[in-house]
């Protein structure tokens, strides 16, 4: 079994699938033809499962759902011509999960939108989208 890039961000799991025969690679081209690859909990582009079935590789998609979601997202926003996400994570929130002064209330609205280019995840989704 071949695994594309690291499964997890988790070193002790690497090196337990290691030691089970996983073989680590950097791409799916790096993939005998037909045998089985198993993609990343990160994602992947949709080139890479194109690529994957031209070379009639079995494919095991190991995506993360909640990785997956954002990447549905991601298209959706892009499809609509926003070239920016929503980010709840991005908002200035004081300890009751609300906005430290009127100022952050007012500058979250800003903050709050993370850039559909910027973002690591979203790039494996496919969505990049440039405005002119």
């Amino acid at each position: 079994m071949y695994v594309r890039k690291q499964i997890v961000h988790n070193l002790h799991v690497v090196r337990a699938l290691e030691g089970k025969g996983a073989v680590f690679v950097d791409s799916e081209d790096d993939v005998p033809e037909g045998a089985v690859c198993v993609l990343s909990a990160h994602g992947v582009s949709p080139a890479v499962h194109v690529n994957a079935a031209r070379r009639n590789l079995s494919v095991v998609d190991a995506t993360c759902p909640l990785v997956a979601k954002v990447h549905v997202e991601a298209r959706r926003f892009a499809a609509g011509g926003q070239d920016h996400l929503p980010h709840r994570s991005c908002q200035p929130r004081g300890g009751q999960g609300r906005p430290r002064s009127e100022q952050d209330a007012r500058a979250s609205s800003e903050s709050s939108r993370c850039s559909l280019a910027g973002c690591a995840s979203v790039a494996r989704s496919g969505a990049f989208v440039r405005k002119a």
